[in-house]
């Protein structure tokens, strides 16, 4: 295609030189001048041809602007097109995105090409070299000079990526490709049942949400759940990309086909089906399908009792972990078939519990606290209701009057989580979040790293310990956190419009306005799919009011305010937007409201500079006594 478009250009230029010569030649030569003219009418004559110089000059210097950039990828496919089959699709998607280039593309379609060019490099970087002999060897020097050459990518960094977060993403895919080369160890290959190395046909999934086709349609948190459960149990699987939930989840609810989706999410297969629950039946058909051919490669019906609901999900697993070419490592293996229950009520519970969970306010936590102490008493071995309890202890321990109950509910159950199971990250997430609010940061700090460790993908890993940082007065830290949270979640408005703040607070102002208008614009396409979700609303509005849109950031806070006028939570963000606002009244009013509705979140209080502009204000140091 970019040869095509090179011949296809030179024919043009080639001609349009021509062109030009013979439109100067006639000028010089047309019989209407005659050869003792003066030098202004012969100037004026040639007004027409110099026109159609300056617009081919004007062309030509165009494209020399994109040539860097042009040359910089090709050579980049060139130096990567004979290193291995999979990365066949990705040059010619990489292609793609080169046509783009020469339209000044906007925003969407750069990060497009940041995409692609990280899934080539970290595909580069895991392929595996299975000999020392001459062929293999020239392999190795290939891949070296391939690394090479993407380091040209960074000229493409530097032109348009000005204000981008994520400024540094190719540097760390070419540290990690040095790293796998310079050590003796072999890449994230894997063994057959005959002890054969083998390499994943794909290496990255989306698992769509499963549709509800019971009955009475109110089986969605199962069918959800079940589909929850499965990216879950994939993201234990090191060497496999799987798309998060939100993000996943959020395209499923538009009207594209599978091929589309798997583009804009930029993966190989995209797992889909559906489930019907009846009485004590559950039927559940799924297909994984190749976005690059869009052919079925595989489908599978389970159609069983009830019970045998985890042995559906396991063996469900299995065959897409098959279909994919990944052989799981010994470790990794040991994890897939962990169960945290066997109890099918617990397990409901348990489900139901986590979409109460995920509405973040006072009223839905209640409901999530009730269904997984619930699950608790069908099952009182189950670490990941235990953690669940913890959760929604602390969160109704800070915005519901800091009852000592809720904080000693949170410590006791996530104490107990861990007892059932120490390897279990949601359980040290949740303890450190119960000893942060607890007032013992550095104890906390070691169970959120302990959770990194077991689980470097949980998102909730490093969200909550970004804010723990934050409550601690270490903006720094929750920066590399929140950005860490950031890239497991893209789809996520809060990640970015909570940390946008914290690169004002640092100095780091055109940082922090780049992460704030895209958080904006993540919120903004949420609320098209979920128009009543206040706290998108809250936290867009501020965004919208940093960024100056004071009018439309006042229209969504009134919104909000609408859908949850008591809620703690909601009121304390509320605040912080009057006060970014300048409406000192409103900002004091709602601070005053979620105090009496019971938010005491005093340390959040404290560091939050939103809350600048109302600090001085002798009715705001009344009320922080009450905090």
């Amino acid at each position: 295609m970019v040869r095509r478009a090179e011949r296809v250009r030179f024919i043009v230029y080639g001609f349009a030189g021509v062109a030009f010569v013979l439109a100067v030649i006639n000028a010089a030569t047309q019989s209407g001048v005659a050869g003792d003219s003066s030098f202004a009418r012969r100037w004026w004559s040639l007004i027409p041809i110099l026109v159609l110089a300056a617009m081919a000059a004007i062309l030509a210097a165009r494209d020399l602007w994109l040539l860097p950039r042009e040359l910089a990828v090709r050579r980049w496919l060139v130096a990567a097109r004979p290193l291995h089959e999979p990365l066949r699709q990705a040059r010619l998607a990489a292609e793609r995105v080169l046509e783009k280039i020469k339209g000044h593309p906007n925003r969407d379609e750069l990060e497009v090409l940041s995409s692609v060019g990280w899934q080539n490099l970290a595909r580069l970087a895991e392929a595996p070299i299975e000999g020392r002999d001459e062929e293999d060897l020239h392999r190795r020097a290939a891949r070296l000079e391939a690394y090479r050459v993407a380091l040209s990518t960074l000229e493409i960094d530097t032109l348009l990526k000005k204000d981008w977060s994520d400024s540094n993403a190719f540097q760390t895919a070419l540290e990690k490709a040095t790293e796998l080369l310079e050590s003796p160890e072999r890449g994230p290959e894997s063994l057959d049942t005959n002890g054969v190395r083998t390499t994943p046909r794909f290496r990255s999934i989306a698992v769509l949400p499963f549709a509800d086709l019971s009955p009475l349609g109110d089986q969605e948190h199962f069918s959800h759940g079940l589909a929850e459960e499965l990216i879950t149990s994939l993201t234990k699987i090191q060497g496999l990309r799987v798309i998060a939930r939100g993000l996943a989840f959020s395209l499923a609810g538009q009207d594209l086909s599978i091929r589309e989706i798997g583009r804009r999410l930029g993966v190989e297969t995209v797992l889909e089906g559906n489930v019907q629950k009846s009485g004590d039946r559950l039927n559940v058909t799924v297909q994984l399908i190749g976005v690059a051919t869009g052919e079925e490669l595989w489908s599978g019906v389970f159609d069983e009792d009830l019970q045998d609901v985890f042995k559906i999900e396991h063996e469900l697993v299995q065959r897409v972990v098959e279909a994919i070419g990944v052989q799981p490592s010994s470790e990794e293996k040991w994890a897939l078939d962990k169960s945290s229950t066997q109890v099918v009520g617990a397990y409901d519970f348990y489900l139901r519990g986590r979409s109460y969970f995920a509405q973040y306010h006072g009223r839905g936590m209640e409901f999530a606290l009730d269904m997984f102490s619930r699950a608790i008493d069908l099952d009182d071995q189950y670490a990941l209701a235990y953690a669940g309890v913890a959760d929604c202890s602390a969160f109704l321990y800070a915005n519901s009057g800091r009852l000592h109950e809720h904080r000693d509910r949170a410590l006791a159950s996530s104490a107990r989580a861990l007892e059932l199971d120490p390897e279990l990250a949601e359980a040290h997430v949740s303890r450190g979040v119960a000893l942060s609010q607890g007032g013992r940061p550095d104890e906390a700090g070691q169970f959120f790293e302990t959770a990194l460790r077991l689980n470097p993908k949980l998102f909730e890993a490093h969200y909550f310990y970004a804010r723990h940082h934050f409550t601690s007065g270490n903006a720094e830290k929750a920066i590399e956190f929140y950005e860490s949270a950031a890239k497991l979640r893209p789809e996520d408005y809060q990640v970015p419009l909570l940390s946008a703040q914290i690169y004002d607070d640092v100095g780091r102002l055109e940082d922090g306005l780049a992460i704030r208008r895209r958080g904006v614009k993540v919120a903004e396409e949420h609320l098209k799919l979920n128009p009543d979700d206040a706290r998108a609303l809250y936290i867009g509005a501020n965004g919208l009011v940093s960024l100056g849109q004071i009018e439309e950031g006042l229209e969504w806070a009134r919104l909000a305010r609408e859908l949850q006028p008591n809620e703690p939570m909601a009121l304390y963000n509320l605040a912080c937007v009057y006060s970014l606002a300048g409406e000192t009244d409103d900002a004091i009013d709602c601070l005053a409201a979620c105090i009496d509705n019971g938010f005491s979140y005093r340390d959040w209080a404290e560091h939050d500079s939103n809350l600048d502009a109302i600090r001085n204000d002798p009715r705001f140091a009344e009320l922080m006594t009450h905090l």
